[in-house]
């Protein structure tokens, strides 16, 4: 058995320019490991956000950690969002694709978007 892991080179520009990750499903991992090495390693000052979607709270993962981090740092928010919340969820926070909710509690009234740095990862 040969395996071979991803190629290439992803890291973070040392720059003070706001940074929005955006991930849905199993792209909470690569954005994960961005955000602790920003905020945990680096201690970085800067403003970041974290936008994820989940069908419902079954698929969501390491939301705790997150909401801890954000409670550490006050640079730092956390915002899930679940497209297709089950009953049982009894789920009280934003509903919808991630990037719909993004646009229409972030973006849309952001005054300097283009000054951000996005990350996206995701299914697709």
């Amino acid at each position: 058995m040969t395996i071979s892991g991803p190629f290439g080179e992803f890291f973070a520009k040392d720059t003070d320019a706001e940074m929005v990750f955006i991930g849905g499903g199993a792209g909470m991992a690569p954005m994960r490991s961005h955000i602790f090495d920003q905020l945990k390693r680096l201690h970085s000052g800067r403003k970041i956000s974290f936008w994820y979607g989940a069908r419902s709270l079954r698929e969501m993962f390491y939301d705790d950690e997150f909401e801890q981090l954000a409670r550490e740092n006050p640079n730092f928010t956390f915002h899930a969002a679940l497209s297709d919340p089950l009953p049982e969820d009894s789920w009280d926070g934003h509903t919808g694709f991630i990037h719909n909710v993004l646009y229409e509690n972030y973006l849309r009234d952001h005054p300097a978007p283009r000054t951000a740095s996005f990350t996206c990862a995701g299914r697709r």
